[in-house]
This record gives structure tokens, C-alpha cells and sequence, in this order.
């Protein structure tokens, strides 16, 4: 029920999760293609610099999400004040608000990062190529496809989202 309830809000207020749905598919594009790169380069011993960037790089976009995640969600239960205060006038306990704050945020996430995920093959390609003319990588530089980072940058998603939810619910 909570699920369904959540799917219609996020339905019809689209543009109250837009920047949050953003956020998070940037966060998980970054991530999983710095994995990527990483993954391919992990095999060349000249790559170890190149790594640390990419590791660091991908850190601190997760890093950053979570605050950007945490300020949209925030604006959006700030906005939904009038949506709350109907659903507790009706019976609704603070708890179940808060779930479906996070059922709400969780299918903005589950979208967000299976876009990521897509976009971060591209990513990865044009970042090897990137980091080939400016010099920061020798020619050569591969991109491996494989699930580890598919599955390290969907976690991240998920996880930046609920770290997020739970400074936003507090606030309905």
C-alpha cells in the first residue's frame, strides 16, 4: 500500500523529485564510471595515480549527493506540508508518514540509478579519452565493463537516498 501511495506521488509531482532524481543519477553515473575506468585500469601497474584520482573522484561525488539529496527531499516534505498534515488528520501515524517519505525517495533512487548505471558506460569512455589528451593517462587506457562497479554504484545510490530520507523525514 505504502509502495503504491508512494509510485502516485512521485507520478504526479514530478518536478518536486527532479533535482533529487538528478543527484542521484549523477552521484551513480560517477561513481560507476570511475569504477569502470578503474576496473580496466587495475591490471597496469603505470595506472596506480590514475586510480587514486578516479577513487577520490567518485568518493566525493557520493560525498556531495548525499547533502544535495538531503536539501531536495527536505524542500520537498517542506512543500508537501499541507499533503502531511491531511494524511495525520486522517489517521495516518508519524511513522507511517516517515515511510512514506522513504518509500517516496526509494523509488526516485531505483529509477535515478538504473539511469546512472546506463549513462556510466559513456561516462567511462569519454572520461578515458579525456584523461588520454590531457595527459593524466597513457594512451591505451582501458574501459572494462563488468558488474562490480554496476553493482558498487547502485549501492551507492541507494544508500546516498536513504541517508538523505532520514534527515527529511524528521522534518514531516
Amino acid at each position: 500500500m505504502t509502495l503504491v501511495l508512494a509510485w502516485n506521488n512521485v507520478r504526479t509531482n514530478r518536478m518536486g523529485f527532479a533535482a533529487s532524481f538528478t543527484a542521484v543519477l549523477l552521484a551513480v553515473m560517477l561513481v560507476g564510471g570511475s569504477g569502470l575506468v578503474v576496473a580496466g585500469a587495475g591490471t597496469r601497474d603505470e595506472l596506480s595515480g590514475v586510480m587514486g584520482l578516479l577513487v577520490l573522484s567518485a568518493a566525493v561525488s557520493g560525498f556531495v549527493s548525499i547533502f544535495v539529496v538531503a536539501g531536495m527531499l527536505s524542500l520537498h516534505v517542506l512543500r508537501q506540508r499541507r499533503t502531511w498534515a491531511l494524511l495525520r488528520s486522517v489517521g495516518m501515524t508519524p511513522g507511517q508518514v516517515s515511510r512514506l517519505i522513504t518509500a517516496e525517495a526509494l523509488v526516485v533512487a531505483v529509477l535515478a540509478s538504473a539511469a546512472g548505471c546506463v549513462l556510466a558506460v559513456p561516462y567511462a569512455a569519454a572520461m578515458a579519452v579525456f584523461m588520454q589528451v590531457t595527459g593524466l593517462a597513457p594512451t591505451g587506457l582501458p574501459v572494462k565493463v563488468t558488474m562490480g562497479p554496476f553493482i558498487v554504484a547502485l549501492a551507492v545510490g541507494l544508500v546516498v537516498t536513504l541517508l538523505a530520507t532520514r534527515a527529511a523525514a524528521r522534518k514531516a
